[in-house]
């Protein structure tokens, strides 16, 4: 059975000698004082009845000097009187180590056999105690001391167990960096153990759910390094002791840790349609930017936006600033490219000048939105192609004589389908 030191015990050796006192040539032998508590004790097996020969093991060696041990029990209607021993002085060296780095010690008798000195059992919990002593018993070193409960069944009939001894642990949980952070950035978690020699393993969950491998204490710490799961979870940090005979099981207090995913943006790219920055978390507070050719557009700031013309043919992304408590995190999402806006002619083009043969036209090209970047010109007799007339002026010639002229404009941008007009008619002098 592997066992670990306790935490903290005391090395003080009693040597207390007795007293020897003549009167007559009789030597008499005070009793001597109790002996200092050095450690601590187990029973195996840890389980038994009245009939149970027991093994107890302690959990280190006894002090320096030692040359005998004995073992008795003491507890609810039995006295130390030397009649409640488990066993005699037995001699030190002859015992065997145990894994614990301590010694085991055989009982010489059964529980139900020191109970017919005293009396029937009680249900109650009773010390047991491993004593290192001289060979004499006069001189004391030290004492390891442990815990059963009985349950008295009737008669000299009992059930024993072995009682906790356990030491009281507290596990606290850190994690950094500091919340909140973007969705596959690496944590580390960290658990401090208290006391710092207590033997176990961390199990590190998120709300609950076992997250990463079971990590070793080292030194009173267990680190794990990874990607926590996106999200608003609560982390905690669970310790399990080797030996439940020396440390109590633990949790931290939970930790609220924010990772939040990069947004992304859904919804229709087109000029009039609506975009959504999802950033896929509420927790925090979440502040909402759209840039617009990698600048931002001031006017916009909600999750939601109806995309405006001066949108169009641009590439569109959304920030999202993440704060709690203090802490803020800005990610942007991926572009999007909208759909440049169709152009619109909102004023016919014109044509100035004297409808006259041998007469120069002027072809205005009128008003669009938005503006385009270029135009096209077409003059038209009639209603018909005027070859070779593509130019924004034309001169008169003698086959317009008599006929109506008008020009037509096509406005052109990137992206979108050229759009046309066709100014009033000039009739011909």
């Amino acid at each position: 059975m592997s066992k670990t030191a306790p935490t903290t015990w005391r090395r003080t050796l009693a040597a207390l000698a007795g007293l020897a006192v003549t009167f007559g040539g009789l030597t008499l032998v005070a009793s001597p004082a109790q002996a200092e508590t050095v450690g601590t004790l187990f029973v195996e097996p840890s389980t038994g009845d009245q009939d149970t020969f027991m093994v107890f093991e302690t959990d280190a060696p006894c002090p320096e000097g030692t040359q005998a041990v004995k073992a008795f029990i003491t507890g609810p209607g039995i006295t130390d009187d030397g009649n409640n021993n488990l066993t005699g002085n037995t001699d030190y060296t002859i015992l065997q180590n145990n894994s614990a780095g301590g010694k085991e010690v055989a009982a010489g008798a059964t529980l139900k056999q020191v109970f017919q000195n005293y009396g029937l059992p009680q249900t109650a919990t009773y010390d047991i105690t491993v004593r290192c002593m001289s060979t004499n018993g006069v001189t004391l070193y030290g004492d390891f001391v442990g815990q059963i409960d009985i349950v008295a069944t009737g008669g000299l009939n009992l059930t024993y167990s072995q009682a906790s001894q356990a030491e009281e642990t507290t596990t606290t949980l850190e994690v950094g960096p500091t919340d909140p952070i973007a969705a596959g950035t690496q944590s580390t978690l960290t658990a401090t153990l208290t006391p710092s020699d207590a033997a176990g393993s961390v199990q590190f969950k998120r709300d609950g759910i076992n997250f990463g491998a079971q990590v070793t204490v080292v030194d009173g710490a267990a680190t794990f390094t990874g990607a926590v799961p996106q999200g608003n979870a609560q982390l905690t940090a669970v310790f399990t002791p080797s030996d439940t005979n020396l440390f109590t099981p633990s949790t931290s207090a939970p930790v609220s840790y924010l990772v939040v995913p990069k947004p992304v943006i859904t919804g229709n790219p087109k000029v009039g349609q609506q975009l959504t920055c999802n950033v896929g978390t509420t927790a925090g507070t979440n502040d909402f930017a759209w840039l617009v050719g990698g600048t931002a557009d001031g006017t916009q700031h909600g999750a939601t936006v109806t995309v405006p013309r001066s949108w169009g043919g641009k590439k569109v992304a959304c920030e999202v600033t993440t704060t709690k408590s203090s802490h803020s995190l800005t990610q942007d999402s991926d572009t999007v490219s909208v759909a440049a806006a169709p152009i619109k002619n909102t004023k016919l083009p014109t044509i100035s000048g004297t409808p006259k043969v041998g007469k120069k036209l002027t072809c205005k090209p009128g008003s669009w939105t938005p503006k385009p970047t270029s135009f096209a010109y077409q003059w038209l007799r009639n209603g018909k192609k005027i070859k070779g007339a593509t130019t924004s002026t034309y001169k008169l010639g003698r086959a317009d004589k008599g006929r109506k002229v008008a020009c037509k404009v096509t406005a052109k941008a990137p992206g979108v389908k050229p759009a046309s007009a066709v100014s009033k008619a000039k009739a011909v002098a």
